[in-house]
């Protein structure tokens, strides 16, 4: 219990500097939507992070199709970057004014999260395949 209670404390830790860092930006900006639209960009980088950090983990003599895997890693980027390229679009409509902001938020916001959900996706399958590859040593006899 206490291992999982130092965890929560950096956790939460963790999201009072970030969120409270981002906020303040905002001020800088001066503008809310530059705020939920940096934070957008703060869970995605923080999701890109883990997710290639679960994919590389492994070596590569542990995984019985490389060029499968690898597809699964080079889509997961594609995914990343069609999150942020719908982020800033979102942006670039709502500035251009050629919608209300609103409905820019809520454009960028949708292909954000269903970019992001096809990378999750491909990290669980990604990681799926490592897990299924794994060797366990044999007993000795």
């Amino acid at each position: 219990m206490e291992k999982f209670g130092h965890k929560l404390f950096w956790c939460v830790a963790w999201v009072v500097v970030v969120f409270g860092y981002l906020w303040l930006l905002s001020f800088a900006y001066e503008t809310h939507a530059t705020f939920v639209l940096f934070v957008l960009l703060a869970i995605a980088g923080n999701l890109a992070y883990d997710g290639l950090k679960v994919v590389l983990a492994y070596d590569a003599d542990q995984v019985a199709d490389v060029r499968r895997v690898t597809w699964y890693v080079i889509g997961f980027l594609a995914a990343l970057g069609g999150s942020v390229i719908s982020l800033l679009l979102g942006a670039v409509v709502a500035v251009r004014e050629w919608v209300p902001e609103g409905v820019a938020q809520v454009f960028a916001s949708i292909g954000f999260l269903s970019c992001m959900a096809a990378g999750m996706w491909l990290i669980a399958r990604a990681e799926s395949k490592f897990r299924a590859t794994k060797r366990t040593p044999r007993a000795p006899k």
